[in-house]
This record gives structure tokens, sequence and C-alpha cells, in this order.
């Protein structure tokens, strides 16, 4: 496998090193710089959990992209390969050329100029919530500094715009006299710039004026919501000019980056609602376009798991009925197309007292005509 991956890789320009187990791969990582990691975890001494620990310690030897290429295929293993730092995810069995195609997009993705061991924040909010710095989770959910955490998501999730100092005060110490509120604000930015082990030389990403506060990433930090977002972006564009295999691979990039909604742990909080609406929302059209671009492709049992996907998570997504109840009728599975139909109609009746729209009554007409 690895000589397929090498030869596969080189004829596209690329220069390529193997290693054959976990200690000559970190071995690798020390004495050179790589722009991508192609790593199995299954390696031999260590396995492939033990070289992202080993990343993480030592950041310096960690190359700007890490995917994963395993048999390892349950959603655990996924999670938990994404959870130590690695990018993204790919299954065996795979096909060689989707794996360049791939590459191929990461690497864009990374410019040759770019830092090869990048010294800012990596921040996780798609799922579990934690933050990254010289190489240790400095801020997570559930730690011991809540009301820091409590502070940063609330800039990073309103970073696009300055945010009056007033309303952060509001926000963390309802009911506080103004003068202490800010006093306990000046104290909490001290506490949560040592948190994250931000140097006190550099340009600060937390600044606070007596008017506002704002949270401003830089170019060598990474944020999972900005990756994601950048992915789907790419598929679209891909998809728009025709390249299906592009698109396909760019939006899988972006969906394995999706482990579960935005702060999922605040989930009662309203000031995180619209954004977590709106990227579920991304991610549901993101696998809605791909299960369309699979079956462009004639992959109907992929296209049928993502819709299934679709259906599982938003219920009331009618178009995604339409197209998994035309994909049944093709296969000559039109009792199914019709019975998730009914399925529909039920919901819909029981939830708001109407009926599915035309164009879905219609297609089941259609449908229980062949049928008869």
């Amino acid at each position: 496998m690895a000589d397929v991956l090498r030869l596969a890789l080189q004829s596209e320009g690329y220069t390529v090193d193997v290693a054959t187990d976990g200690e000559e791969g970190l071995h690798c990582l020390q004495q050179r710089r790589y722009r991508l990691l192609l790593l199995d975890l299954l390696l031999p001494g260590p396995d492939g959990m033990g070289v992202l620990r080993a990343l993480r310690e030592e950041p310096a030897w960690r190359p700007p992209v890490v995917i994963i290429v395993s048999a390892l295929q349950a959603r655990a293993h996924v999670l938990r390969a994404l959870e130590a730092g690695a990018d993204d995810y790919l299954t065996k069995p795979f096909d060689v050329t989707d794996l360049a195609l791939r590459v191929g997009l990461w690497l864009r993705r990374v410019s040759p100029a770019a830092p090869v061991a990048p010294p800012g924040v990596r921040i996780h909010s798609l799922g579990r919530f934690y933050v990254e710095h010289g190489g240790r989770i400095r801020l997570s959910e559930g730690g011991r500094a809540r009301k820091a955490a409590t502070l940063f998501k609330y800039l990073l999730t309103h970073q696009e715009r300055t945010i009056p100092t007033s309303e952060v005060l509001t926000l963390l110490w309802p009911g506080v006299p103004r003068d202490l509120a800010a006093t306990n604000l000046r104290s909490l930015l001290r506490q949560l710039r040592r948190q994250l082990g931000l140097s006190s030389q550099a340009p600060s990403r937390l600044e606070h004026t007596r008017t506002t506060v704002a949270l401003h990433l830089g170019p060598t930090d990474w944020w999972d919501v900005a990756e994601f977002s950048a992915w789907l972006a790419e598929g679209a564009r891909w998809q728009r000019t025709g390249a299906t295999a592009e698109a396909l691979s760019a939006f899988a990039a972006g969906a394995a980056l999706y482990k579960g909604d935005y702060l999922a742990e605040d989930n009662g909080a309203a000031w995180a609602a619209a954004r977590r609406a709106q990227l579920r929302e991304d991610w549901l059209t993101a696998l809605s376009a791909m299960a369309e671009l699979h079956g462009e492709r004639g992959e109907h049992g992929d296209q049928e798991t993502l819709l299934r996907t679709v259906l599982r998570v938003d219920p009331y997504r009618e178009r995604s009925y339409r197209a998994l109840m035309t994909l049944l009728a093709e296969q000559g599975r039109r009792a199914e197309a019709l019975v998730l139909y009914q399925q529909l109609e039920e919901l819909l009746r029981v939830q708001f007292g109407a009926s599915p729209a035309p164009e879905t009554h219609a297609l089941a007409s259609r449908i229980a005509q062949a049928l008869s």
C-alpha cells in the first residue's frame, strides 16, 4: 500500500518519503519539514494515535496538514483521530485517484510559504470545544477557567464585529455595578491571555478599549469553523464548474470537520444559536450536494446513505425526501419510496397540521401508479 501511494503521488509531481512504522515516521518528521502527512492509525510502534500525541507534544514536528488513512471506520475512531489533531480522515478501501485529488486540494489550502509549525492557536468549536496552543490544550469545556472560556467563545462567535464593552459586562456580570464589572473584565482578559499562553510581546489577539472588546485571529491561527466554511465554498465552486470529483473531495474534507453542532455544550446560549443553526444548515446542504454528486457518478449506495443522514438530522427536509423517493423508485423499490412519503405526510400532519408540497405529492402519485 505504501508503494502504491508513493507511486501515485510521485506521478502527480510530489516528493514523497515513506516510513514503515511510527518510530521511523517520527524520525523523518524531526529531520525534515513536510507540508503534509498521510498517517495510518494501525502503524506498528508507535501507532498512529501515538504519532498524533507526539506531534501535539512537539508541534514543531507537525506538518500543516495531517490526513489519516485507515481501515478503522467507526465514528468513534474518526472523532478520536480528529480530536487528537488530524485534519482529515479517509477510510480504506479508497480510490487512489481520489486520494491524490484530496492531497492536491489540501496542499492548495496550505501556501508553500506558510510556516511549517504554525505558532498560532488551534480552535475547535464544532462538537467539543477546546483551544490548543504550543502543543497543549489551553482552554476547554468544563475546565476551571469557565468564565474565561465563555468570554473567549462569545468573542469568537461575534468576531466579525466590534463588541461594546457594556455588552460583555452584561453577559458576564449581570447586575454588578459597572465599575466593578469593568475591573473584573480587565482581570479576566489577563487571565485569558495567560491561559492561552499568549506572549505579551506579540500583537494582541484580545483587544480591549474602554468602549470595545474584540478577538482578532491571525494568519497562523486555525479555527475549525473557518476551515469548514472554506472547504464548503471550494466544493461549491468545483460543483458549479462541473468538476464532480474535485467537488466531492472538497465537500468531504469540510464535512469531516463537522464533529457536532457549534459550541454544543452551550446549547442554551441564545448568543450562539444563530451561528449554530447556520453552520448546521451549511453542513446539511453540503451533504445534500455530495448525495447529488454521488448520484451523478452512479454511486447510489453513497447517495442513499447521505440522504438518510440528512433526513435523520432534519426530518422536515422535503427536497431530500423527494431525492430519496426518486432514487428508491429508480431502483425498483417503489414500496419503500411510498412508505417514506407516508412517514413525511404523518410527520407534517402531526407537527404542523400541514401536507407535503404539491411536487412531493405528485411524485408519490407517479410512483404509486407505476407500482400498480
